[in-house]
């Protein structure tokens, strides 16, 4: 009867410590976890970014079939004319 209570005891403290182990590994995942509320704020976000950046690759798409590939390298000449105060063509332009 002793040597069956001894097994026993030593089966609750393995089963004990499998659990203070199962408790630390938990606790470890929680912290690499993300809260649904945080999940959904950043989620939204990156939605309404990702729809942004859609809605301007739909504007870029369209001027380059309004314009044509010409047109865009023109608009484009004209872009860096303009910033760095240089006319575009002519005598000292970028376009000779």
């Amino acid at each position: 009867m002793a040597a069956n209570l001894e097994r026993q005891a030593a089966e609750y403290e393995r089963r004990l410590d499998e659990l203070n182990h199962s408790h630390a590994r938990s606790i470890e995942a929680q912290q690499h976890t993300v809260s649904r509320d945080v999940y959904d704020v950043q989620h939204q976000l990156l939605s309404s970014q990702v729809d942004k950046l859609y809605a301007q690759v739909g504007v870029w798409k369209g001027i380059v079939v309004f314009l044509g590939v010409p047109g865009v390298v023109a608009l484009l000449w004209a872009l860096v004319s303009a910033s760095q105060h240089v006319p575009l063509a002519g005598p000292g332009g970028l376009v000779p």
